[in-house]
């Protein structure tokens, strides 16, 4: 039996004085590139995950840099306009994040809307921009190509122009450029929204900026173990498109039951004890339905879940794999999905919240070392629940009409009173968004003790690869765009 690692300690002395002799030489491009790095070291290792969450130190040193790259430049005007800004560092034709900053944009007020892209981890894609947000009626700004310190004075100079009322921070764990142009003087208010949550990310600890966490886990686990007494609980909010036929009943139309999950590989295919090509096909062989996939997986976990059905006797038609689809909670109904298992092991909650607004039954993991990762406290109370297979497969036994319909009407229960458009347009029309809008559902513990014999799986190539070659690809953007 493994030994149980203590939770690793925060950055230290060492990038704080890398840092601070960078600023005072004036060379803001080594300070930015130094806490980019430190935090990339530590998100791509998966023993960091959901250990540990924010860092006080570079938060400051981002504080330090921004001021820095402040003095000797020009002023900002001395009253504010109305405008409210977005500043992130990339967006993506798919994904929570993406779809919540849009949310956010739609739902901003009547006054100018700016989503501003920093480019500081990886190029922006304009045409997906464009693609997303130019038919919201706002207007996009991309920071120049080239070296990080380019990027921030730019965007500290944008931003002095402007004059925002709000500038909402929707930025990656590593962004040091928006958390460093994020400085008091840039906004009359600062929102720094918690969705990069279950890594390290900067901009937790900004003293002037209201943190907004999205769903209950994150909300206590910064509340309780980050200690940030003012943080404010805004649930994920997605419109509504009405839940499944009540008189399909289930499972829909008298057909075998049809379950759904939504997840790109990065939720699913993780070094993890329980994997989903061999989870899923023993729950069909259990329930006798089909299985709907929407999301990317790669061609060799597509394969190995399609050889576990054929072990079991199970044809092809029982699983269906959609790279991609407009919209899930319209899949969901068009469909006549019965139930849906949320992806793990990480799970993802604006996809468990649109099953939810569908009147679907949800079956969520509680993940083996962090609940915090499995995403279960942000489903209905009472949903279905499993932490190992043996879980599962009970559940699996236990579908039958009138539970599902039971947890159906929870479900939809649950999606109106934490999740509806509404909730986040009124929450945005509060003149100080500061003070609580509005408790969640019930506290839990947000990051469980690991289990014994568990420890956090070892780095794989990639994660060893990934941060060496961000940094490999900013040196040579510096080199072209000079």
């Amino acid at each position: 039996m493994s030994s149980l690692r203590p939770p690793p300690a925060e950055p230290g002395a060492a990038i704080e004085g890398r840092v601070e002799r960078a600023i005072a030489a004036g060379d803001l491009e080594l300070a930015l590139e130094s806490v980019q790095r430190a935090v990339e070291q530590i998100i791509y290792r998966p023993a960091f995950t959901a250990r540990l969450f924010s860092s006080p130190v570079l938060d400051r040193l981002c504080q330090s840099i921004g001021s820095a790259a402040a003095a000797g430049r020009s002023s900002r005007s001395t009253t504010w306009t109305d405008a409210t800004v977005f500043l992130a560092t990339h967006v993506y034709a798919t994904g929570g994040h993406s779809a919540v900053l849009e949310d956010f944009v739609r739902q901003a007020g009547s006054g100018p809307r700016h989503v501003v892209l920093t480019g500081a981890v990886r190029m922006w894609d304009r045409s997906v921009a464009q693609a997303r947000f130019a038919r919201l009626g706002c207007r996009l700004w991309f920071a120049p190509r080239g070296a990080l310190k380019t990027k921030l004075g730019w965007l500290m100079d944008w931003l002095a122009e402007c004059s925002p009322a709000r500038l909402f921070l929707f930025h990656h764990h590593q962004d040091a450029v928006a958390v460093a142009a994020a400085q008091p003087q840039s906004a009359k208010q600062t929102v720094f929204y918690h969705h990069a949550d279950h890594q390290l990310c900067l901009g937790v600890h900004l003293r002037h900026a209201v943190h907004v966490d999205p769903h209950p886990m994150g909300f206590y686990n910064c509340r309780t173990r980050l200690g940030l007494a003012a943080n404010v609980y805004c649930p994920i909010t997605v419109p509504d498109l009405g839940p499944r036929p009540v008189d399909r009943g289930f499972p829909a139309n008298g057909e075998s039951l049809l379950t759904c999950t939504v997840g790109n590989r990065n939720k699913i295919e993780r070094a993890y004890p329980y994997a989903y090509w061999e989870i899923v096909p023993e729950f069909l062989r259990l329930t006798g339905g089909r299985h709907l996939h929407i999301g990317n997986l790669s061609a060799s976990a597509v394969a190995r879940l399609r050889r576990g059905l054929r072990a079991r006797g199970l044809s092809a038609e029982h699983f269906e794999h959609v790279h991609s689809v407009p919209n899930a909670w319209s899949e969901f109904v068009a469909r006549g999905v019965d139930a849906y298992l949320c992806s793990f092991p990480y799970g993802g909650v604006r996809a468990g919240i649109e099953a939810m607004g569908a009147g679907l039954p949800v079956i969520v993991h509680e993940h083996r070392y962090s609940r915090f990762l499995g995403a279960a406290d942000a489903t209905y109370p009472g949903a279905f629940r499993w932490r190992t297979p043996q879980d599962l497969w009970e559940i699996a036994r236990h579908l039958d009409s009138d539970t599902l319909g039971a947890h159906a009407r929870r479900a939809r229960t649950h999606y109106e009173a934490f999740h509806r458009e509404e909730l986040l347009r009124h929450f945005l029309a509060r003149p100080d968004l500061a003070g609580q809008f509005q408790e969640p559902p019930e506290q839990a513990d947000t990051v469980d003790a690991p289990q014994a014999g568990l420890d956090p799986p070892t780095p794989s190539v990639g994660d060893v690869l990934k941060p060496i070659l961000l940094r490999a690809g900013r040196s040579v953007a510096r080199t072209l765009w000079r």
